[in-house]
């Protein structure tokens, strides 16, 4: 779990800052992606994209490592 935690830190470090704020606005501070919005003065469209691409990014730096620790 510790692994785990310190896997999605480096993942969430490897982000665009605007992209990493909103994803830890919406999933660590437990704000609306309205509220978000409203916080860092954009549409709630833009958060809901910044979510997606920076999800996606996460999951492209993971999975090589994934891979890699595979047996």
């Amino acid at each position: 779990l510790e692994e785990d935690r310190q896997q999605l830190q480096r993942a969430l470090s490897q982000l665009e800052d605007k992209t990493r704020a909103a994803i830890e606005l919406v999933y660590f501070s437990d704000l609306s992606r309205k509220e978000v919005a409203e916080r860092i003065e954009v549409s709630p469209m833009t958060v809901t994209r910044r979510i997606q691409r920076g999800i996606q990014q996460m999951v492209a730096y993971l999975q090589p490592q994934e891979l890699q620790s595979d047996p």
